[in-house]
């Protein structure tokens, strides 16, 4: 197993940092037996045809060592979940981790509403195949920076 040095950018404070992480590829086995999460929206938004835009969710939680796959059947008739997140960054899949926005895409003009279905999501749990080297922060890449 080669261990490789990355850089990985978060938010922290308002501010991006980039965090060099000791890491190394691992294989791991996904459950057939999985679980539905609706994407539902937590805030009324405008948007216009095209246009993409980070819109709050209710928070969900998944467990550590989960994956999550997006259903592929689209569940809102003006716009589409391209990825979801949490404040802060990535975490690895060793850690719970909470979706508290997603990224979304409108197909036209109108009005998401809070409590609209966004998407489905199916998370899986997964089991390690291989040793795994849990990622280990080993420094700082370089100086905080303000976000615009």
């Amino acid at each position: 197993m080669k261990l490789e040095r990355i850089n990985v950018l978060r938010l922290k404070n308002g501010k991006l940092v980039r965090e060099v992480v000791e890491t190394a590829p691992y294989e791991f086995a996904i459950s057939t037996m999985a679980k539905w999460e609706m994407v539902i929206a937590d805030e009324d938004a405008d948007f216009r045809r095209g246009e993409i835009r980070k819109l709050r969710v209710r928070p969900i939680y998944l467990r550590e060592e989960s994956v999550s796959v997006p259903c592929a059947f689209n569940h809102h008739a003006l716009v589409s979940v391209l990825r979801i997140g949490e404040e802060g960054g990535p975490k690895p899949v060793e850690s719970e981790r909470k979706i508290e926005y997603a990224i979304v895409i409108a197909h036209r003009d109108g009005k998401v509403l809070r409590g609209d279905l966004l998407a489905v999501l199916n998370v899986f749990p997964v089991v390690f195949t291989k040793y795994a080297h849990r990622p280990k922060k080993v420094g700082l890449a370089d100086v905080e920076k303000d976000t615009q």
